[in-house]
């Protein structure tokens, strides 16, 4: 099992989204647990050098649709964290978002 978080990470986490739900797992709310009933297209898009979101999430999530057969429009930004720094990172990124969007959910 790949671990996202820490333990600390993880027990501050499940405490925040859980509130007073006995037994309640991180599980339950997981993208990557629950990739299978995915029926919608997705565009997951991810800076690598993200200071919050490991990349390592991205790479998860990636590699659990495809284990469950299914597509994800993929786009990654090696040199970009969790914000454009790039001018021409972000224009590509717009362009992408917006073809995507064009092709899944076309205007009337």
């Amino acid at each position: 099992m790949t671990r996202i978080f820490s333990r600390e990470s993880r027990r501050t986490w499940k405490a925040k989204i859980s509130g007073n739900q006995p037994g309640f797992s991180l599980d339950d709310v997981s993208p990557v647990k629950h990739i299978g009933r995915l029926t919608r297209s997705v565009l997951l898009v991810h800076g690598e050098r993200d200071p919050r979101v490991p990349f390592k999430q991205y790479t998860t999530l990636k590699l659990a649709a495809a284990a469950a057969g299914k597509p994800l429009e993929l786009l990654t930004f090696p040199d970009e964290g969790q914000r454009f720094d790039k001018a021409a990172n972000e224009a590509k990124w717009l362009d992408t978002l917006e073809a995507f969007l064009r092709r899944h959910n076309p205007p009337d």
